[in-house]
């Protein structure tokens, strides 16, 4: 009996902890739509306005990191990377 109830208590503990990750879980799907709304509005700008700004690079006064020529392909880049990673990671977790 004594084997059951420590697994029973080890259970317990595990569901808490998924009720937690249920949460944590939800914050990142919230969090994941704020990321997603960062990078297309930064991929927008490369695709529309970087090039214009980068040739007039001269004029401002600051030195802007965004103007460098890899810093905003770079970034997304490896978010797209991350991503994927991601995805992977649930795919596999859905499926198992």
């Amino acid at each position: 009996m004594k084997n059951r109830e420590e697994r029973l208590n080890y259970i317990e503990n595990k569901l808490h902890q998924c009720e937690v990750d249920l949460q944590r879980l939800e914050q990142m799907s919230s969090d994941l739509t704020n990321i997603i709304d960062n990078a297309e509005e930064l991929s927008e700008y490369y695709a529309n306005e970087y090039m214009d700004d980068y040739e007039n690079a001269d004029k401002f006064e600051n030195n802007y990191e965004a103007l460098n020529q890899d810093s905003i392909w770079d970034v997304l880049s490896d978010q797209h990377i991350e991503k994927v990673r991601l995805l992977k990671k649930l795919i596999n977790s859905i499926e198992s």
